[in-house]
């Protein structure tokens, strides 16, 4: 519009070669899209050859079933209570969907159109009481999280449902990729290598005894062939010294005759202070019951005879008479009604 209307252009900028063809009527994107085809759609997933596996089930009432599945890009196959899912478990603690199995990427999301390219069965946790997984070689089941999905190896053992209340149990489901014949045992996880034993190092040292005892009779032999030592002499015996220790100038035998004492004051205590064993039979607990009720008898006399004289003593009986209600005062109308009663009285008697 500028340079229709006459107006030169800014400074430094250099004018339009007059030699350049205008643009085209329909402009550049149009002919730029009439030069391409459009692209064929990609093929359905049904084309492409599915995702083939198995499932062993160990129910509850140790009988084991196995399913054959397969799977597609962008399908997913239910496991639950629910009578409609893929692989039905019968277990209370199990929900009706429990977890959900689907393809992968290598990237670890879900799988929805074929790429080609390598594939991954994995899974997602979709319960409340949660899913264990162990893979092969692990001990023990490590819970799966809810978030995102979870890759499955071949060989995998699925735990359901991971927390177990009372009156439930759990299943194991292991995993077999393939489509060759399923294992007919239940699911179980290996068991651990257990340490040597005391009982297997007492062989070993059974098995290396006998070269012991071979050398014990090569050294017997080789002995008895050479002659025998010659014995020592005997030392002359040492006296025996004083078992108990005696003060300065005191003999042995007094000491003795003291201690010996000592210990007899001892046990003779020991017996006054200790109690004679109860007879046997019904006669040593009645004789016991009896002793009970006349302990009994006694401190009830002794508390009523301790009650008695308490009340009977002037300071408690001042106590009594203070605590008293003071007779009330007759009023003199009282007084003049009794006298009116009694000459009413009197005058009917008469």
């Amino acid at each position: 519009k500028e340079a229709e209307e006459g107006v030169p252009p800014p400074p430094g900028v250099p004018p339009p070669p007059s030699d350049v063809p205008p643009p085209p009527e329909g402009g550049a994107m149009e002919q730029d899209a009439s030069n391409f085809t459009e692209a064929p759609p990609p093929p359905p997933a049904d084309s492409y050859p599915p995702f083939k596996f198995g499932c062993v089930i160990g129910n509850e009432d140790e009988t084991v079933t196995g399913k054959r599945l397969s799977l597609r890009p962008g399908q997913s196959l239910k496991v639950g209570r629910y009578p409609k899912s893929h692989v039905v478990l019968s277990s209370l603690g199990v929900s009706n969907a429990h977890l959900e199995f689907t393809l992968l990427t290598a990237d670890g999301q879900r799988l929805l159109l074929p790429t080609g390219g390598e594939t991954f069965l994995g899974m997602k946790d979709v319960s409340k009481n949660g899913t264990g997984l162990a893979l092969p070689g692990e001990y023990e089941f490590t819970k799966i999280p809810t978030e995102g999905y979870t890759r499955i190896v071949d060989g995998s053992i699925l735990c359901m449902p991971f927390r177990v209340r009372t009156g439930q149990k759990q299943i194991l489901v292991s995993v077999h990729f393939g489509s060759a014949s399923l294992p007919t045992s239940a699911p179980a996880l290996p068991q651990r290598s257990k340490p040597a034993t005391k009982a297997s190092k007492g062989a070993k040292a059974a098995t290396e005894e006998p070269e012991d005892e071979k050398t014990e009779d090569q050294d017997e032999k080789s002995s008895s062939s050479s002659p025998p030592p010659a014995k020592k002499a005997k030392k002359p015996a040492k006296p025996e010294k004083a078992v108990g220790k005696t003060k300065k100038g005191e003999k042995p035998e007094k000491a003795d005759a003291a201690k010996k004492a000592k210990a007899d004051k001892t046990l003779a205590k020991a017996k006054k202070t200790k109690r004679k064993e109860p007879e046997s039979g019904s006669d040593s607990s009645e004789a016991a019951k009896d002793k009970g009720r006349a302990k009994a008898k006694a401190k009830k006399q002794k508390r009523k005879k301790s009650s008695d004289d308490s009340d009977s003593s002037p300071e408690r009986k001042k106590a009594k008479s203070e605590h008293r209600k003071p007779a009330r005062k007759k009023s003199p109308s009282e007084d003049k009604r009794r006298r009116g009663r009694s000459r009413d009285r009197e005058r009917r008697e008469s």
